[in-house]
């Protein structure tokens, strides 16, 4: 049966890894579902494992490294901990998980956004992101929730990318009010620690285009 396989997803050294169940991940991840059922097309077909067998299945083993990605022990528990909230394996009592086990499921938060982004969440969801991504709930120490979010991209879990990307779409137009474009890309770029790549002369020229169109802007 799925409850038997398990998964060990590994980060970037060896001491770095989380263990979960298979169940709780190919329901949310694409890249794991993938690797999965082309690894093991038949058991994956008919779940060959019979639920009275004591055979233990080998762990099936899921590398989250990739480019520009930072999985240290922090990042993988926070992934941890919401696959397996969300999987069929919780063991939350309904109360902490909505009216019932079986209705619990990510939101659904539109694009665009239409407003906060806390008005489209779950309160789960909303403490996932100050309690466990955030230190002190403070927006501006978010290098996990960035990390968290680089993972959620490559294992392919569209749920927790589309909450965490609409995350820092909703810290950008907070960070954008009453700016001009300008100062609102410099606040976004010191917001996500990203370094200005224009140099001084590229930087005069794109003021002056930007002061143009903030112009045209206020007059509609």
């Amino acid at each position: 049966m799925l409850s038997r396989r398990r998964v060990i997803l590994r980060g970037d050294s060896d001491k770095d890894f989380v263990e979960l169940q298979l169940m709780d991940c190919i329901g949310r991840s694409k890249f794991i579902k993938m690797l999965y059922e082309s690894s093991a097309p038949e058991e994956a077909m008919t779940n060959a494992i019979s639920s009275s067998s004591e055979e233990q299945l080998p762990p099936f083993e899921v590398s989250t490294t990739g480019e520009h990605i930072v999985t240290d022990l922090p990042v993988l528990h926070a992934i941890q901990k919401y696959l397996e909230f969300y999987g069929p394996s919780s063991k939350l009592p309904p109360n902490e998980r909505g009216a019932s086990v079986a209705s619990v499921a990510p939101s659904v938060i539109p694009t665009p956004l239409p407003g906060e982004l806390r008005n489209y969440i779950s309160s789960w969801e909303l403490a996932f992101i100050n309690d466990t991504l955030l230190v002190d709930q403070d927006p501006w120490q978010n290098t996990k929730l960035i990390y968290v979010l680089s993972v959620a991209v490559r294992l392919g879990i569209e749920s927790l990318q589309q909450l965490l990307s609409s995350w820092c779409a909703d810290q950008i137009v907070t960070l954008s009010k009453g700016k001009s474009s300008m100062e609102a890309a410099e606040a976004v770029r010191s917001f996500f620690g990203l370094p200005n790549e224009w140099n001084a002369e590229e930087s005069q020229n794109l003021e002056k285009e930007m002061e143009y169109f903030d112009s045209l802007n206020h007059r509609r």
